[in-house]
């Protein structure tokens, strides 16, 4: 059996792959959109959250032997108790990474973390437009050095998250409630509609849409604050679908 954590575009992709080669999967997403995307396909999903001990415990009860890891490439503990699971039962662990974007814009800044991207953007401009996702909404809304600053958010058309944005006092009008992909065109329209100042992104790969973000602000003439990625110690990486079918032919017999 082989688990796959399939919390983005390519994740899923991956696991459609996988079926198709009629592979005994198990495919762990994290919301209702991302399961939408995958039912009724001749597969066992996983959608509820688990840590460390029950993550080991859900390995080990459905006999699983390679661990695929397409989580987004900032889901730091996903990751970090895939590997130490897999460790611990003695079983394959196989990171698949999405390429990072490639960067033409001399306007573009790096930032480290949530912190550092806080400090550059609270410099850049007054309205500041996140591309981040809604798990990070709550921490820069509350980031005391964007107090007066406007933050306007982009996120999954879900109920749940825009509940959950509302909850801490995110007002409608600067939430952008969006399925993607999105153009370099929509990009442009939505960056010019709420006047933003400063963009900030994270460093998702073309396949996450980071490209035609920055193309947009570049069209704009507009500053990009890119979260880098975390670094993370993977004993095992793909870049490739076909690379992920090698390892698995290897070790699962």
């Amino acid at each position: 059996m082989i688990f796959l954590f399939a919390g983005t575009k390519d994740g899923r992709e991956l696991g459609e792959e996988l079926l198709k080669k009629n592979y005994p999967l198990i495919i762990s997403v994290t919301s209702d959109y991302g399961k939408s995307l995958i039912e009724n396909k001749n597969v066992i999903i996983n959608q509820k959250p688990l840590d460390l001990n029950e993550l080991i415990i859900y390995l080990k009860e459905n006999n699983v032997k390679i661990v695929i890891d397409a989580s987004h490439p900032y889901a730091i503990n996903a990751s970090q108790n895939a590997i130490i699971a897999a460790e611990k039962l003695n079983i394959k662990y196989l990171r698949y990474e999405r390429a990072k974007t490639i960067i033409d814009y001399e306007n573009i800044y790096l930032a480290k973390d949530n912190m550092e991207a806080t400090k550059i953007a609270a410099i850049l401009g007054k309205n500041i437009f996140f591309t981040t996702g809604s798990k990070t909404a709550k921490y820069f809304f509350e980031e005391p050095q964007l107090k007066n600053h406007r933050l306007v958010f982009r996120v999954l058309p879900e109920a749940r998250v825009i509940s959950d944005l509302n909850a801490i006092g995110i007002l409608p009008d600067d939430i952008v409630a969006l399925k993607g992909p999105f153009t370099k065109e929509l990009n442009r329209e939505l960056f010019k509609a709420y006047n933003a100042d400063v963009i900030v992104t994270k460093d998702s790969g073309n396949i996450g849409g980071a490209n035609t973000k920055i193309d947009a602000a570049k069209d704009l003439n507009l500053p990009v604050v890119m979260i880098e990625r975390p670094k993370i110690n993977y004993p095992n990486i793909a870049y490739e679908f076909d690379d992920v079918f090698d390892f698995i032919s290897t070790y699962l017999k």
